[in-house]
């Protein structure tokens, strides 16, 4: 029976250190794969670690290159904006707008005509920013309706050297039948004639006007209606340039 439970005894600490054995067995190679798996791990963190900061030190030469190319741009911007500035200012001097390439095309008509520069420059020159005029002069006619022109029709001014003859249409009554004077709601025809032989036709409706130099003196002649049956003609001196 000693015998018996000595050998009992003895398989109990046999299995008891084969478990001893094995538990601590699997304890180390728990411990050893995971230090070899935590190695591996650390590695892979390592290599991650270097890579993103390669890749953070591209994107940020990138940034770089492309704020550089940023300014650059902003700069040739500034620079074609002082050109279309300059550009445009050069244009409004060079070419001339409104009153100026009025006058431009005026003056290239005139040389076309064969007028020397050299008077238009002269004209240019005396040409004073206010008129210098001399007191206007109102005078009526009336203007003529039918084939004979009367007196009346005609008017003149400086001493016979101006003369204006007139002629209209017929007015009518409330009973549509003409009368004698002329219809101010319908074209009138006016002819001025001057003693230097130029003569000019004005037709259409009132009011009417017309101007030309002669003799270093500005004429301007205004027609408007005036009183039943009459016109009432206008004439301004101005010195001329």
């Amino acid at each position: 029976m000693c015998a018996s439970l000595y050998q009992t005894r003895h398989r109990q600490k046999k299995a008891a250190r084969s478990r001893f054995i094995k538990s601590s067995f699997l304890i180390v190679l728990f411990l050893v794969s995971g230090g070899i798996g935590f190695r591996f791990g650390a590695r892979d963190v390592i290599a991650n670690e270097s890579a993103l900061k390669g890749r953070i030190r591209d994107l940020e030469q990138q940034s770089t290159g492309l704020t550089e190319q940023l300014t650059a741009i902003k700069e040739q911007n500034n620079i074609l904006d002082r050109q279309l500035v300059t550009a445009r200012t050069d244009y409004q001097r060079d070419v001339p707008v409104g009153p100026a390439k009025e006058l431009s095309v005026l003056l290239q008509k005139k040389l076309d005509e064969q007028v020397p520069s050299t008077r238009l420059a002269e004209i240019i020159t005396k040409a004073e920013s206010e008129k210098k005029c001399k007191s206007a002069i109102v005078k009526r006619f009336q203007p003529a309706t039918g084939e004979r022109l009367t007196d009346s029709a005609s008017i003149s001014f400086e001493d016979g050297a101006i003369k204006i003859t007139g002629t209209g249409e017929k007015a009518k009554d409330d009973n549509n039948n003409p009368v004698s004077w002329f219809d101010p709601t319908k074209p009138v025809n006016i002819d001025i004639i001057t003693d230097n032989g130029q003569e000019v036709k004005l037709q259409g409706l009132l009011p009417l006007d017309n101007q030309w130099v002669h003799d270093k003196t500005e004429y301007h002649l205004t027609f408007s209606e005036s009183i039943r049956s009459f016109v009432q003609a206008r004439i301004e001196r101005c010195h001329f340039p």
